[in-house]
């Protein structure tokens, strides 16, 4: 995961969708783990619904910044489905 400038002016984001199948509304914690600190967020999804988090590092970390990249995380109480793409823009 990340927001990072590439080389020749490409900027690199990451996009994440998660998808809650069970039949309650979950809390999920995302951890945005850089090599020097962790982030964490913690989110509810509805039963049945998927949340979008469009270049996600700035939507729930905005404090890394940019220039950073990591692992993130996903964990919940029940079976959660995620899905992340890291790409030029």
């Amino acid at each position: 995961m990340g927001r990072v400038e590439g080389a020749n002016g490409t900027d690199f984001r990451s996009d994440v969708r998660i998808f809650n199948p069970e039949k309650a509304t979950q809390k999920i914690t995302l951890r945005f783990i850089t090599s020097s600190r962790t982030y964490e967020k913690t989110v509810s999804i509805a039963a049945g619904a998927t949340v979008a988090y469009d270049d996600v590092v700035t939507a729930l970390f905005p404090g890394a910044g940019t220039g950073v990249t990591g692992a993130l995380v996903v964990s919940a109480p029940k079976r959660v489905e995620a899905t992340a793409r890291t790409y030029n823009y």
